[in-house]
């Protein structure tokens, strides 16, 4: 059974690269029902989706995830809840740090993005529970 989320959950999910670096977090912003194109929700639900055109539908409930202003339609089953529409937390400090580890690993700052990378770690623990 795939996982269930309601729209202006804050979701997260690695990239197909190199899944720390490259890890999204975004909010869920068209549930695309089993048999559907999501083209074809997101005209429906009056969504800008300007470039995305993602394709064939899929046998099971499925989201459209907006990062910035970015569109993306992740497999189900990589998706993680950060935050459940209407919370707040330490979620927000999720993003912005993946976005310094990112920028440190693009300007070959290993030691920084490593370091950053704990931090991002850190966060979720606390978001999950799992903190010391």
């Amino acid at each position: 059974m795939s996982a269930v989320f309601k729209l202006g959950d804050r979701v997260t999910w690695g990239g197909a690269a190199s899944p720390h670096i490259n890890e999204h977090v975004g909010e869920v912003v068209a549930e695309i029902p089993a048999g559907f194109r999501p083209i074809n929700i997101l005209d429906a639900a009056g969504i800008d989706r300007d470039g995305f055109f993602h394709g064939l539908p899929r046998n099971h409930i499925s989201y459209v995830v907006r990062v910035g202003s970015k569109l993306y339609w992740p497999r189900v089953a990589q998706l993680r809840l950060v935050s459940a529409a209407g919370d707040e937390g330490p979620a927000d400090e999720v993003q912005p740090a993946m976005e310094r580890a990112r920028r440190a690993a693009s300007l070959g700052d290993e030691t920084d993005a490593v370091v950053l990378m704990v931090e991002v770690d850190r966060l979720r623990a606390l978001l999950t529970g799992r903190a010391s």
